[in-house]
């Protein structure tokens, strides 16, 4: 049997998720933007938003959790 040998190159990060969320609410919600950037804005968080809805219309509940 082989071993895996490869280093984890990637890791999720949540504090850059979290940024990317942050920075579009400020654009969207900035005075000095017009409707259109704003409306873009809007649009990439309902994606983020769906996104994240599919990825957890599944996920398995652990100890301590309450299914939502």
């Amino acid at each position: 049997m082989s071993e895996y040998k490869q280093t984890i190159t990637y890791s999720p990060d949540t504090n850059g998720a979290l940024k990317a969320i942050a920075d579009l609410n400020y654009e969207m919600r900035n005075p000095y933007n017009d409707g259109f950037t704003q409306s873009g804005m809007k649009e990439q968080l309902i994606k983020i938003k769906h996104e994240v809805e599919r990825a957890l219309m599944d996920a398995p509940t652990f100890t301590g959790e309450s299914r939502r």
